[in-house]
């Protein structure tokens, strides 16, 4: 069988396959983690970051200091919790999901006009 050869027609353009989902672009902007603990009831999470940090932001670590799920749980479970940016599910997709309806639903995502 006949190889196509680099930069005939035959090839597709492997940059349109490294261009993100729109979901994808939201995640990022929204900095949305998640963590995996086997083994528990709900053994996914994710939070929202960038509005998690932005919630917590003047009351304690420094924001860099805040860069994982980890971190920010560890000193700031309950505020998050309160706030509704705990999300917990059986996967990952659920979890994620949910963290970007909520983000959607609080504006948490800033406007082209904003940027």
């Amino acid at each position: 069988m006949r190889q196509p050869q680099v930069g005939s027609d035959a090839l597709f353009d492997i940059d349109s396959v490294l261009v993100d989902s729109p979901r994808l672009k939201r995640i990022k902007e929204l900095d949305i983690q998640t963590h995996h603990a086997p083994g528990i009831e709900d053994p996914w999470l994710a939070i929202p970051m960038k509005a998690a940090r932005e919630l917590v932001k003047g009351c304690g670590p420094r924001e860099d200091q805040l860069s994982g799920v980890f971190e920010i749980m560890s000193h700031y479970c309950r505020y998050l919790e309160e706030a509704g940016m705990v999300f917990m599910g059986d996967s990952e997709r659920e979890v994620t999901d949910a963290a970007l309806a909520w983000s959607m639903s609080n504006n948490a995502i800033s406007k082209p006009h904003e940027k």
